[in-house]
């Protein structure tokens, strides 16, 4: 309460007279104790009366509509110079000292609330203890001055206890349903209580991590919930993901935790140059919060979360993070490592290396701290928009696992190294890409290994749209020179894809030493530029599974189009090209048919399906593929452009390839198969016949009517035939002759 002399107070007895002369400062109100003022509050001039009071006035806070003391919030502290020496608002001293004094000052589940204002950061903040703040600064700008982050607030782990047996085990539920859950014993007993989340970790390696170095290598690890504690068995809620089997031990992480909300950021222009390393440090902590940053320019890495469980990064406005990696400055809008079930939703990240990526650092065996051990893992990234990045905008490493990139946007780049700029690149394992765009990226999605080592596979893209790629929408580039399993096509499936939409870019997908599958996308080549190839599908040492494909070439009217291309892979393991498809469409015209021989390109290659259509006939049809291909296919065109007959169940043969007669037959699937010979003026005879490949195949040959030669069928198991007349025939123009596949010889119908 405040006593005040009322005489001669006039017209500035009201409340708001009253404030106007500066007796209370709002920061007075949000402190935890009432600031002394300089001198006894008083006014002016002399006043009768003060709120309808006269004589020696004593006034509530009920006068100055303030909360009574009682009322008040003693858990919010405002960091004013006036409490805490060394702020200084106006950003010409150093105010680290100042703020950490505040924040330190600041109780567990307490706010600080730092005024608007510019504040020079020779040091950085931090929270001791085990203490949970938060922190608002909307109006203020923090500037990085020195090789210090801004913020550098650390949890911790429970002492280390030896784990002396894991195994999974059917768990009864107290309504009697059974489930399968992890259940470790400890060394001695933990007081550890349900609900709890515990880190557990071994010595074993990650597969999928590029190798270390020096005994240093990334380890596996994982947070896990306590579900129950009987002396030092400890039940989990769930099934562990990985197999620890090396030096098992786990530890508890701290409820400690951290906010921040609002505030402008931003790294000096020598921090520009030289390395000041990352800008917003967090580690061993639950569930920490930035919301509503603003950061115009920063020296290396922004936002970096180690060994985190759970964090939250929204609605954020991320720009200028420099990327300049031989000099130690890598700028990564946000940096997940070892953390779990993160969130980053929304926010706009603009001209920085990466909006997100992630990595899991490297640990010699055997550590006492934890906090290096585990994969990123499970991380969602929701409606993010990264604009003009340097390197590839949404970005994994190879020891993460499951991170979901939902509804997110990649607009252009130039790229700050020698290498091209993906909307997502994905290396490790189990990722996904859902709802997405990329536009004016030089690749939509890029799926690979790093040539040191390491694995990628197990991805899904579904219903990504890629316009004006400068490359490959899909470019899927595994185990290339200097991998340890460099040329040998991987073993998993490296990306299944569902709903790919390419247009405007010279390429669609590539493959190489992979294994993809693509179902119900689509690419629309527009009318483009002399000397450009349009290239669909490329494989190199790889598999595909095709469902519903269309290659759409109408409206391209310049350069060399080529829907779909084998590349040679002598020297490869297996060193074939394998595409397993249903219904692929290319859609053609005549100007694309004039400016390409062919459809299929590359005689390396292995296709089997049914479906394939054209639109309009190109020169040689179907194109070029392996002697093992067995295709269905069809032209579409009708007959005022081409015979309709054009299928696969129609062969024309003629020359000496009627010595392979069938050759060419076996390669369809059709039940019917219609072969016309043109014998020409040389007597010919057939060598042994494939096998087929379709039990019950009716193949009919019959010979055009202008020759004069003559075509002598040979009989007998040798040739894997069986004639009626039990011997070789001669087939004759106009002569005919049907045979059937048995499945072991191809017989005769009389």
């Amino acid at each position: 309460m405040l006593k005040m002399n009322t005489e001669n107070f006039e017209d500035r007895s009201t409340r708001r007279g009253f404030l106007a002369l500066g007796g209370l400062t709002a920061a007075g109100f949000l402190t935890t104790s009432v600031l002394e003022p300089a001198g006894a509050a008083h006014a002016a001039t002399t006043v009768s009366s003060v709120n309808g009071k006269s004589g020696d006035v004593v006034l509530t806070s009920a006068d100055v509509a303030a909360a009574p003391a009682n009322e008040g919030d003693p858990t919010t502290i405002v960091a004013h110079p006036s409490r805490f020496s060394g702020i200084d608002p106006t950003g010409s001293a150093d105010s680290s000292a100042g703020l950490q004094a505040a924040l330190a000052a600041t109780p567990d589940g307490g706010t600080l609330i730092i005024p608007a204002g510019r504040y020079r950061m020779d040091g950085q903040l931090s929270v001791g203890a085990e203490r949970s703040v938060s922190v608002v600064a909307n109006g203020a700008t923090l500037v990085q001055n020195t090789a210090n982050p801004l913020f550098n607030v650390g949890g911790s782990y429970s002492a280390v206890v030896k784990v002396t047996s894991i195994s999974n085990q059917n768990v009864t539920s107290d309504a009697g349903a059974v489930t399968e859950a992890t259940v470790i014993t400890t060394a001695t007993t933990q007081p550890w209580v349900r609900g709890d989340v515990i880190k557990l970790v071994s010595d074993d390696l990650i597969e999928t991590a590029r190798p270390g170095g020096g005994g240093s290598e990334s380890r596996i690890g994982e947070f896990v919930v306590v579900r129950s504690v009987s002396g030092t068995t400890v039940t989990l809620a769930s099934r562990v993901r990985e197999n620890y089997v090396t030096n098992i031990r786990a530890a508890r992480i701290s409820q400690k935790t951290f906010s921040l909300d609002g505030g402008t950021y931003e790294t000096t222009a020598t921090g520009l140059t030289k390395p000041y390393g990352t800008m917003f440090f967090f580690y061993r902590l639950r569930n920490p919060r930035v919301t509503n940053i603003t950061v115009r320019q920063a020296s290396s890495i922004v936002l970096s979360f180690t060994s985190c469980f759970g964090y939250t990064v929204q609605d954020v406005d991320i720009a200028g993070a420099v990327d300049r990696v031989g000099n130690n400055q890598i700028g990564y809008a946000v940096h997940d490592a070892s953390s779990s079930f993160g969130r980053v939703i929304g926010g706009v990240f603009r001209h920085v290396r990466h909006a997100f990526t992630d990595d899991s650092p490297r640990v010699a065996a055997n550590a006492d701290l934890l906090t290096s051990y585990g994969r990123s893992y499970a991380a969602h990234i929701i409606g993010g928009s990264a604009i003009g990045t340097t390197s590839n905008a949404w970005d994994t490493h190879h020891c993460s696992e499951g991170i979901e990139f939902i509804s997110c946007s990649a607009t252009g780049g130039v790229a700050e190294e020698n290498a091209g700029i993906a909307g997502f690149a994905l290396r490790g394992i189990n990722h996904r890409v859902v709802n997405c765009t990329t536009r004016n990226t030089n690749l939509g999605v890029l799926i690979f290994t790093e040539g040191g080592g390491g694995q990628s596979y197990g991805h899904v893209v579904d219903n990504l749209v890629v316009r004006n790629a400068a490359s490959w929408g899909l470019n899927v580039n595994v185990n290339q020179a200097g991998h340890p399993s460099a040329n040998t096509r991987d073993v998993r499936e490296n990306v299944h894809v569902d709903g790919l939409v390419v247009i405007g870019g010279p390429r669609f997908i590539a493959v190489s030493n992979g294994i993809a599958t693509v179902k119900n996308s689509k690419y629309v080549v527009e009318a483009g530029t002399d000397g450009q190839t349009y290239d669909g599908l490329l494989t190199k040492n790889s598999k595909l599974n095709i469902d519903n494909m269309v290659l759409d070439y109408e409206a391209n009217t310049k350069g060399t189009p080529r829907p779909i291309i084998a590349t040679s892979s002598a020297g490869f393991t297996p060193g074939t090209q394998e595409t397993n498809f249903n219904r692929i469409e290319i859609r053609a015209t005549s100007s694309v048919a004039s400016r390409a021989s062919r459809a299929l390109n590359g005689g390396s290659h292995d296709l089997r399906g049914k479906n394939l259509t054209f639109s309009y006939p190109f020169t040689v049809m179907p194109g070029e593929r392996s002697a093992k291909s067995v295709i269905n296919w069809e032209c579409t065109a009708g007959s005022d452009v081409v015979n309709g007959d054009l299928n696969s169940a129609y062969v024309y043969v003629s020359g000496t390839d009627l010595t392979k007669l069938l050759d060419r037959v076996v390669q369809s699937p059709d039940p019917h198969v219609m072969v016309r010979g043109v014998l020409g003026s040389a007597n010919q005879t057939t060598l042994t016949f494939p096998q087929g490949n379709v039990r019950g195949q009716l193949v009919t040959v019959w010979m055009a009517e202008n020759s004069s030669g003559s075509l002598k069928v040979k009989h007998g198991n040798t040739y894997r035939t069986i004639l009626v007349a039990g011997a070789d025939k001669v087939l004759r123009k106009s002569s005919q002759m049907r045979f059937v596949w048995d499945g072991t010889l191809w017989r005769e119908l009389a």
